[in-house]
């Protein structure tokens, strides 16, 4: 969500919603506090939650953040609707990030370094390949990016039930 985000942000705000290029900084700027602001978060969570609960958490922010935000761009509804959708659409990645790459971490059989770049270099991949898709049909044109949020947030429910099922079976049907 986070790529097919940034590629999109500039032509939808600056196009479609008729930011300025000093609000759409300013915007980007407040998104980029709420980044920090999240991953901060979820390590102060995981004293209180298991991860699995708090990549829960982060995930259905996500979900519901797209759900508003596809809503918004097809409908062309309001411009604050737009924005607070995109934060909770986009402010989730990192926490996120950090607690899945632990998980990841905890779960490899040996060569730490080689699962780390693994898992940055697909991620970047993932990445390159989204990117330019949210660009196709012109730059007033928001349904690719719609489409890659209907896509990225059937992929994360389908993730979220995989998880549970392979934690709950591995665990005795309590997830760690």
């Amino acid at each position: 969500m986070l790529f097919s985000y940034a590629s999109s942000a500039p032509f939808i705000t600056q196009k479609i919603y008729d930011f300025s290029p000093q609000q759409f900084s300013f915007f980007m700027t407040c998104e980029g506090i709420g980044l920090i602001i999240s991953s901060q978060m979820a390590s102060k969570l995981v004293d209180f939650f298991n991860r699995h609960q708090i990549i829960l958490l982060y995930s259905s922010m996500q979900i519901i953040g797209a759900i508003i935000l596809i809503t918004t761009l097809i409908l062309h509804l309001n411009v604050w609707l737009y924005l607070i959708s995109v934060l909770f659409t986009v402010i989730p990645v990192s926490g996120l990030g950090a607690i899945t790459f632990s998980i990841a971490m905890e779960e490899r059989t040996g060569g730490s370094g080689n699962a780390a770049s693994l898992l940055g270099l697909s991620q970047f991949i993932i990445g390159s390949i989204i990117a330019p898709l949210t660009g196709v049909g012109g730059s007033y044109n928001m349904y690719p990016y719609a489409i890659i949020l209907i896509v990225t947030s059937i992929l994360i429910i389908t993730l979220l039930i995989a998880n549970k099922y392979i934690y709950s079976k591995s665990n005795n049907g309590s997830l760690r």
